[in-house]
């Protein structure tokens, strides 16, 4: 079943994600990647603060939530998010996010290939449009829309 709130979601993380690209790209030119990641999600966790005290969060004081917090911390984010920004120094920001459709795709292709997930006809359906999209991408002339 699909659900609007849903398509509205993706479509603000697709957006938020975008922007964030964007304007990460327009920052790091000629910055520290490692500062300038360290700045936004300084500023992205000063943002989230509030939001600590609205939910129950003993789990974290255990000792495996304080290995998932750091492994999501260092890892899955400043990691991914440092070698981003300066991958973002080389690449114009544009082709990063086409590029960054390789990632539910691959997610997507691991999951069925080494954990044995199984996938219905549509899944397979977005999986084709995402790869299709990034074959678009990747070959279709290169126009210039701004100056």
């Amino acid at each position: 079943m699909i659900k609007p709130i849903g398509i509205l979601l993706a479509l603000g993380a697709g957006l938020s994600f975008a922007g964030y690209t964007l304007l990460s790209g327009q920052i790091v030119q000629g910055k520290n990647p490692l500062e300038t990641a360290a700045v936004i999600f300084g500023i992205g966790g000063v943002i989230l603060l509030p939001f600590l005290f609205l939910f129950d969060m003993q789990w974290i004081s255990q000792p495996s939530g304080i290995a998932v917090s750091l492994h999501l911390g260092i890892v899955a984010t400043a990691a991914a998010y440092f070698l981003f920004s300066k991958g973002l120094q080389q690449v114009p920001a544009s082709s990063a996010v086409s590029l960054s459709l390789a990632e539910p795709f691959t997610a997507s292709v691991l999951g069925v290939a080494l954990i044995g997930e199984k996938l219905n006809l549509l899944s397979w359906l977005g999986i084709g449009m995402l790869l299709g999209g990034i074959v678009l991408i990747a070959f279709a002339p290169k126009k210039k829309y701004f100056a």
